[in-house]
């Protein structure tokens, strides 16, 4: 078993790779990549393969109803996302009717 190496991460001492990973949120390997590319002082949470949370996002109107992207629009009718970019393809328009009926029925449920 090797011994624990310590290293310096976004200006923080840490006592090893695996520590660093658990106080930032990231795997070890993530700390590992950033070591060996010389970004140790950019490592952050939700990066890379887990989003990127500068991306544009494309809006998209269904119904009149404007939704800040796919997924959000996904998300607020309680679709799977793949579901629905599948409902948008194939023009099933009735499928998105009812999901914003369904959505906007329990919506009315809840104030009264």
């Amino acid at each position: 078993m090797s011994m624990p190496v310590p290293c310096h991460i976004n200006g923080q001492f840490y006592p090893s790779q695996k520590a660093a990973a658990e106080a930032l949120g990231v795997t070890p390997n993530a700390i590992s990549n950033a070591i060996i590319h010389g970004r140790e002082d950019n490592v952050r949470r939700f990066k890379g393969h887990k989003g990127n949370l500068n991306a544009r996002h494309i809006p998209v109107v269904i119904f009149g109803r404007r939704y800040r992207s796919k997924l959000a629009a996904a998300k607020a009718l309680g679709v799977n996302y793949r579901t629905f970019r599948r409902w948008l393809e194939n023009g099933e328009l009735g499928r998105l009717m009812i999901a914003i009926s369904k959505k906007e029925a329990a919506h009315v449920g809840k104030s009264a």
